[in-house]
């Protein structure tokens, strides 16, 4: 699916734009989309959907699930007997 995707740029440089798909017959969509594409590559961006990636080993952890959830436990109760009416 396409998106709009508005931005001003410099007069000299749309003038040289049109011209530029004129003599190729391009749409300035398809050059604008190369041009992108070109420079992420270039500079090495990655997808947005390598959310794996992203998320710089957040699932990566020194203790078990297990211990996880004992420790979180304990917080918990602890935290509510604090609060507890005798």
């Amino acid at each position: 699916m396409d998106r709009i995707f508005s931005t001003k740029i410099d007069e000299d440089l749309a003038r040289q734009l049109d011209t530029y798909v004129k003599k190729r017959g391009l749409s300035k969509k398809r050059l604008v989309e190369a041009a992108l594409r070109s420079y992420f590559k270039q500079r090495g961006a990655k997808p947005a959907h390598e959310i794996l990636e992203r998320t710089f080993g957040a699932w990566k952890r020194d203790e078990s699930p297990e211990e996880t959830r004992v420790r979180v436990r304990e917080k918990f109760n602890k935290s509510f007997r604090r609060h507890e009416v005798t």
